[in-house]
């Protein structure tokens, strides 16, 4: 499973993340962004500023509004920061 360090994080999400470990998995990051715990994360979970919010309509792939895991995996691996 692919890991990110905290500047990769912030760079894609704006998340800011307490400095508790020099790298996350994937799956974590998601659950943070994952505010309500619907398993999507949705446009309001998303800071504005972000490189995912921007992004957003093209890492959506099904067009439902939402980014489930595999679309946000995706993204994050494409992105190769």
């Amino acid at each position: 499973m692919k890991k990110l360090s905290i500047a990769s994080i912030f760079a894609i999400t704006s998340l800011n993340l307490p400095v508790q470990a020099e790298l996350l998995p994937v799956s974590s990051i998601f659950s943070e962004m994952d505010a309500n715990k619907d398993g999507v994360i949705n446009r309001q979970e998303v800071n504005k500023k972000s490189m995912l919010a921007k992004e957003f309509d093209k890492i959506d792939k099904n067009q439902d509004d939402g980014l489930d895991f595999r679309e946000f995996e995706y993204f994050v691996v494409s992105v190769n920061i």
